[in-house]
């Protein structure tokens, strides 16, 4: 279907904007920090014990897997969320392009589930904005009202 997220383009839009989640990423650390300090909502929780498991299947992020399970799992309070993935994320960047694709294909394969869960019946996460405009962030149709608002994905 025309414009439906399969795991082998979200892994080529991840790659791709990798160097722009980096720089997003570190702009946010504190906002992700005291997010995760107030309390996760179960979605997201999920999606990022998701994206822990799939890296400590990577060779390369087993070390950044081990230090954002510690972040999920530190009470509230302690979590330095926002550390352990703009440093997931870095040492993502430094991989082989190959081993960076598998691994968003991976982690996509995993997500992509969780997040069609997340959309209201029959949206499912589309893709839009990149056709239109291939110079702006990629974004998902559906919102993800059930997630709060980081702005990893928004200029």
């Amino acid at each position: 279907e025309v414009g439906l997220l399969t795991p082998t383009l979200f892994a080529s839009l991840a790659v791709h904007w990798l160097p722009f989640l980096i720089k997003r990423a570190a702009a946010k650390v504190d906002k992700i920090n005291r997010m995760a300090a107030e309390g996760l909502d179960p979605t997201l929780e999920k999606m990022l014990k998701i994206i822990q498991e799939q890296a400590a299947a990577t060779p390369g992020l087993e070390q950044h897997s081990t230090a954002l399970a510690q972040a999920l799992s530190a009470n509230t309070g302690d979590r330095h969320l926002g550390e352990a993935l703009l440093e997931l994320l870095q040492a993502l960047s430094g991989l082989d392009v190959e081993v960076q694709t598998q691994f968003c294909e991976s982690l996509a394969s995993a997500l992509l589930p969780c997040l069609e869960e997340s959309c209201p019946s029959g949206v499912g996460p589309r893709v839009w904005g990149a056709a239109a405009n291939p110079g702006a962030p990629w974004r998902f149709l559906c919102t993800l009202h059930t997630l709060p608002e980081v702005g990893l994905l928004t200029p």
